[in-house]
């Protein structure tokens, strides 16, 4: 099914050979043992198409499909196990995009405020959040910029990780430091453009923790860096480490210019087998 750089389809129906046409669905609330919000949502997206929801019901009256764009109201009942968006028809060259699902009571800040307030308040008394599984870090392959996940996309839950805008802003809202995990792919550019956009964003007290993957040494299933790293320094895991640790902290440091400090690099090792943190030190360059 083709879709546009954010994940979503750009026509709908679509038709797969021997298949027949297809609609697409994507779960909003679910596998949480209903513990979600009831009440009336709003749905909001750009673009033309229909939208049918499973597990919740729109409000009479209150579904709006503009020239560009549209809006709806959509009441989830106590009796909800959870809900499924139904996408059943995108129009090619002004497909449905930029879809938010927002709970009650936020319609006016959703934006400037995307959190839950209970969230927050559990995250704010730590001092340093580490975004390891919100990057997605044993597994993200991906090596550009341009293949990034946004806040615009289709989902936060993509191989690519999360957007890196929503780490800055609930660092910025919890006054905690940020602790990344830069994926183990990724390419000078995108390292680049990264770093400076956590200088630009980030609140200028804060600090920010750089490690490189996460526990690169691991070759159980799930755990990619190993694999990566052999590929591409043979028979040399933890010189290629070294190196790849150290390429991303200069790119972090160069970007932060006079406040360079503020970048705090991170190495990691494992307990169970300390040597290794001795041989990725002796392969650090100098500097």
């Amino acid at each position: 099914m083709p879709k546009d750089a954010d994940g979503y389809p750009l026509e709908l129906p679509y038709t797969v050979p021997g298949s027949g046409p297809v609609v697409m669905e994507a779960p909003l609330l679910l596998h949480n043992d209903g513990n979600f919000a009831r009440g009336t949502y709003t749905l909001y997206w750009e673009g033309v198409g229909t939208i049918d929801f499973w597990g919740a019901s729109i409000v009479p009256g209150s579904y709006v499909q503009g020239a560009n764009g549209g809006s709806a109201r959509v009441t989830v009942g106590p009796g909800s196990p959870g809900m499924f968006l139904r996408l059943l028809t995108s129009r090619r060259g002004n497909h449905v995009r930029n879809v938010r699902f927002v709970r009650p009571g936020f319609e006016g800040d959703y934006l400037a405020q995307p959190f839950n307030p209970e969230f927050l308040a559990r995250v704010r008394p730590f001092y340093a959040i580490r975004y390891m599984p919100w990057m997605n870090a044993n597994t993200n392959t991906n090596a550009t910029w341009e293949g990034r996940t946004t806040p615009r996309s289709q989902t936060q839950a993509r191989g690519a990780g999360a957007s890196y805008e929503y780490i800055v802003q609930l660092s910025n809202l919890t006054n905690t430091r940020p602790w990344i995990n830069v994926g183990f792919a990724t390419d000078d550019n995108h390292v680049r453009r990264m770093a400076q956009l956590f200088y630009d964003s980030l609140n200028p007290e804060l600090e920010i923790y750089v490690e490189y993957a996460n526990e690169a040494w691991n070759f159980a299933p799930g755990f990619q860096t190993f694999g990566y790293l052999n590929a591409k320094y043979p028979g040399q895991f933890t010189r290629g480490y070294a190196l790849e640790a150290s390429r991303i902290w200069r790119i972090f440091r160069e970007a932060f210019g006079a406040d360079s400090l503020r970048v705090k690099r991170v190495l990691a090792g494992q307990h169970a087998n300390p040597d290794i943190v001795n041989q990725i030190i002796g392969h650090l360059p100098d500097g």
